[in-house]
């Protein structure tokens, strides 16, 4: 992409996101062809943002989101400072063109993991990690509910969906917990919506975190302390919170999270 679609892309999705007036689609002579030009532009997009970088989300890390997305393997999102809240968590409806609450387990880095030549395993990324939370992936899109069909390229372009994270309650024996077989369940005004278990986050919750390590890496970032890493929707359904409504995922052990909507 030249530099002037970029910016003509971050354009037309920032002024989407702030107006919460859907944009159907980047225009043809704006929109990223690969996932990497995608990238390009959600780096752009989080630049002019102007906020503090706090973490990552993935996406379609399992095989219902990928299926949803028409696509074969996870991409990652940025996750801004702003948008991180604390469950029990309180949200403004109206600040957000729609609210996707999807159920995810959200780790929280104690070490740096930099880009380095060889790929980390699975043994170092977890040593890495400080503690495991419950949490809520809030998704919103500037193109609206039509996002899924969208392509990961562009839905990369408009940071993966993000809109914030909520992190519940640290759990820090985590690593006694068989995570892959962990049942998660999710309630709208405590009517049951779904569940699903960690084995649906590409077969284990960690296995989705040292892929964002090593996809980072071969971008030349790195994970950085104090990096929350949302691992991707763990059921087969998302819940679409409005106004005088509450969330909850209960998982098990590991505790609850919520957010209720003004």
């Amino acid at each position: 992409m030249t530099p002037e679609a970029m910016t003509r892309a971050v354009g037309l999705l920032l002024d989407a996101r702030r107006d919460k007036a859907v944009l159907p689609e980047l225009p043809e002579d704006v929109r990223p062809k690969t996932l990497d030009e995608g990238y390009d532009v959600q780096d752009a997009f989080i630049a002019a943002e102007g906020g503090e970088v706090c973490g990552y989300k993935i996406a379609a890390t399992g095989q219902a989101a990928q299926k949803l997305l028409k696509v074969d393997a996870p991409f990652y999102g940025q996750v801004l400072t702003r948008g991180l809240k604390q469950s029990p968590a309180r949200v403004t409806a109206s600040d957000y063109l729609f609210r996707l609450m999807e159920p995810e387990f959200i780790f929280r880095m104690g070490d740096d993991l930099p880009a380095r030549s060889s790929d980390y395993d699975t043994d170092s990324v977890a040593a890495a990690v400080a503690s495991l939370h419950p949490g809520f992936e809030l998704a919103c899109s500037a193109y609206g509910l039509s996002w899924v069909e969208r392509g990961a390229p562009q839905i990369a372009a408009d940071d993966a969906v993000n809109a914030g994270l909520i992190v519940g309650p640290a759990f820090d024996g985590w690593r006694d917990l068989d995570l892959a077989a962990l049942e998660v369940k999710l309630f709208l005004d405590e009517a049951f919506v779904a569940s699903g278990s960690g084995a649906n986050v590409l077969g284990h919750p960690l296995l989705a975190l040292t892929w964002l390590a090593n996809t980072l890496g071969r971008r030349g970032r790195g994970l950085k302390a104090g990096d929350y890493v949302s691992t991707g929707l763990v059921t087969e359904k998302f819940a679409l919170g409005e106004a005088g409504q509450t969330c909850r995922a209960d998982f098990g052990p590991l505790g609850s999270v919520s957010v209720s909507f003004d």
